[in-house]
């Protein structure tokens, strides 16, 4: 299974999923997946990018407190869940829900989907 189709697997499968993406440390978008029939009103991209810096300050908080790595951060507002789970120190995806999508299983979605993304990448 190609990035493509677990990003749009992730998307497809859980309530409310508007986006998914494929992020490496640099902030840029390496793939992504969009509800086709979900009106996104921002951009989930520039969302990523911006929160990259914020995210990798994270990581070495977490480090340096001997916290241990994280391995994924939630945001919730008031128009959108916003889910990142890191694969590796250089990559992360981006699963972004409506207010009302089911955190549990994007979780658990992201957690599947982001083994398979994970040996896609090694191979």
């Amino acid at each position: 299974m190609g990035f493509q189709q677990v990003l749009q697997h992730t998307v497809e499968h859980v309530e409310g999923g508007i986006a998914c993406i494929l992020m490496g440390r640099d902030g840029l978008a390496i793939d992504a997946y969009h509800n086709p029939h979900h009106e996104v009103s921002f951009d989930s991209a520039h969302f990523g990018i911006e929160y990259t810096a914020l995210f990798h300050q994270m990581m070495t908080v977490a480090r340096q407190a001997n916290f241990g790595d994280p391995f994924e951060f939630l945001i919730r507002s008031e128009h959108l869940i916003a889910i990142f789970r890191f694969l590796t120190e250089d990559y992360f995806i981006l699963l972004t829900l409506s207010p009302e999508g089911n955190t549990g299983k994007g979780r658990y979605l992201l957690r599947v989907a982001s083994h398979h993304l994970r040996s896609e990448m090694l191979s």
